[in-house]
C-alpha cells in the first residue's frame, strides 16, 4: 500500500526473502528526516545500518535482507525512491518455525487510538524449541528479541531518523505519531496467506 507522505517523512520497506521461496516478506515503518543532513541514498544506508545488524543478528541465515526501499517526500511533486541492496542472510543458524509463523512486534506511541499504533512481523527469528505447543515464546527468547528491537529503534534515533507511524488520510492538522517503543509479543503470530508460494 502506498502512503501519502507529509513533507520530510519517508516510508521504509525492508524486503526479506527465505532462500528457496519466490515471495518476499516486508517490514515497513515511517521515519522523519527533517533535521537529517543527508540525501535519500544516505537515508537508505542509515536505516539499513540500524535495521540489519540488530534484526539480522537474531535472524536465521536462510532469511536474507534483499533490499531496503526508501520512499521520501523531499518537497518535490513526486516522492523520491531509493533502493539499497541488502547484505544477505541473518547471523544465526537455527531450525526456525514455518514461514507463516513470525514474531509480532507492536509499534507504540504516546497517542491513543488505533490510528496511532502499528505492527510488523519478524520471520525467521525463533526456533521451534523456543515456542511451546500453545504458541508461547520462551522468556529468554522474548528478552533477546526485545533487546534487538530496542537497539534498532534507538539506532534510528541516534542516526537522526526517528520512527513514525504513517497512515493515509490523517485528520486535518494531525501529524504522524512518533514511535516511542517496539514491544515483542510473547505469543507467536501467524498469517495464513504466508503459506502461499
Amino acid at each position: 500500500m502506498t502512503i501519502d507522505l507529509p513533507e520530510d517523512y519517508a516510508q521504509v520497506l525492508h524486503s526479506i526473502q527465505l532462500v528457496g521461496l519466490s515471495r518476499r516478506m516486508a517490514i515497513t515503518y515511517g521515519i522523519e528526516f527533517g533535521s537529517y543532513g543527508g540525501d535519500i541514498a544516505d537515508i537508505a544506508s542509515e536505516v539499513s545500518a540500524a535495521f540489519w545488524p540488530n534484526i539480522g543478528g537474531i535472524m536465521d541465515i536462510e532469511y536474507e535482507l534483499v533490499e531496503t526501499v526508501v520512499r521520501a517526500n523531499i518537497g518535490d511533486t513526486d516522492p523520491a525512491t531509493f533502493i539499497e541492496p541488502g547484505p544477505g542472510g541473518g547471523a544465526l543458524s537455527i531450525a526456525t518455525l514455518p514461514v507463516n509463523c513470525a514474531v509480532l512486534v507492536k509499534k507504540g506511541t504516546s497517542r491513543g487510538g488505533r490510528r496511532n499504533r502499528g505492527r510488523f512481523y519478524l520471520p525467521g527469528t525463533t526456533s521451534e524449541g523456543a515456542v511451546s505447543e500453545d504458541g508461547v515464546i520462551s522468556s529468554s527468547q522474548v528478552i533477546a528479541l526485545q533487546g534487538a528491537c530496542d537497539a534498532f529503534l534507538g539506532d534510528l534515533v541516534v542516526a537522526g531518523l526517528p520512527m513514525y507511524v504513517l497512515h493515509n488520510d490523517p485528520p486535518v492538522g494531525v501529524t504522524p505519531a512518533p514511535v516511542t517503543s517496539l514491544t515483542v509479543d510473547s505469543v507467536i503470530a501467524t498469517q495464513r496467506r504466508r503459506l502461499r508460494g
